[in-house]
């Protein structure tokens, strides 16, 4: 047995984005497309330091945004995860996009790679928080993108959404909700808006020009978001984390298990042998 037995799960970070949202502290910068060839090359370094012993089942693609990449870049980037991953271990391969840069194009690499899971950030349904927060898609794109996935395929989609924003009232929230439903993802992740130091929202937020909600209204829409999605058949297995049956997701339950785990890329955290690692943040290094 190898000592390397219980750790299989891989992060990578792509840590490019077309623009910076407004409430965003991530590790994400804007892409140059001279930067990602030769942050792709870095990663491939990075595979070949991995132990051979490592098997994944479970590989996670996030950002930043995975999809901003072009074309030829997304390809090289899914050529090298296939490269140095034995693929018959593998149970669970998401990638992160954003419906502002998943194009027909990258829809049909994704469907001709090993990802069999995808992470739309959709955020909200409601044009005007999707204009607040600076997001570069419409609602209108945002389903269209989810239905071109499906189209293509994929049966396991994960959508993000966002509630607490500034002035948000209940049946704003309520009406996401029930934009989410029709479209009957596998999975839903629904967060709290948060509100970081040092963000354009926060600096906002803290000279008056927009009101945070209280706690308590919050909370309200919090309390609504578990009785509504309980009810149309989710279970609600992680704070901000619900999963059709035989959905949930499997590389997320290794963080909240404390398993361990490696992370490749700019600002990506380890945990093997109980030790937490972090990468450099600064891409050019």
């Amino acid at each position: 047995m190898s000592i390397h037995d219980h750790l299989h799960s891989l992060y990578i970070h792509i840590p490019f984005c077309t623009s910076k949202c407004i409430y965003c502290d991530f590790n994400s910068i804007t892409i140059k497309s001279d930067i990602v060839d030769e942050y792709l090359l870095a990663i491939e370094s990075e595979f070949q330091s991995i132990n051979k012993e490592y098997f994944f089942k479970t590989v996670y693609i996030g950002g930043g945004t995975p999809t901003v990449l072009n074309e030829t870049q997304l390809s090289k980037l899914l050529d090298i995860v296939s490269k140095y991953i034995d693929k018959s271990k593998l149970k669970e391969y998401t990638i992160e996009a954003n419906p502002g840069t998943l194009n027909d194009e990258r829809i049909f690499i994704l469907k001709n790679s090993l990802v069999n899971r995808v992470s739309i950030g959709i955020q909200s349904f409601n044009n005007n928080y999707l204009k607040l927060l600076e997001r570069i898609h419409t609602a209108n794109e945002a389903k269209d993108t989810f239905f071109n996935l499906r189209e293509n395929g994929f049966k396991n989609i994960n959508i993000d959404l966002i509630y607490g924003y500034p002035g948000q009232t209940l049946n704003e929230w309520k009406m996401d909700l029930m934009e989410s439903s029709r479209l009957d993802p596998e999975h839903v992740s629904a967060y709290c808006l948060s509100y970081e130091q040092g963000t354009p929202l926060t600096e906002m937020i803290d000279s008056g020009i927009l009101r945070r909600l209280e706690e308590e209204e919050e909370l309200k829409l919090y309390e609504y978001t578990k009785d509504f999605l309980c009810n149309k058949g989710y279970l609600h297995y992680e704070i901000s984390n619900f999963a059709k049956p035989g959905k949930k997701c499997k590389h997320n339950i290794v963080y909240w298990k404390n398993e361990e785990y490696i992370g490749i890329g700019t600002g990506a955290f380890s945990f093997v042998n109980g030790k937490r690692y972090c990468n450099m943040k600064n891409v050019k290094e």
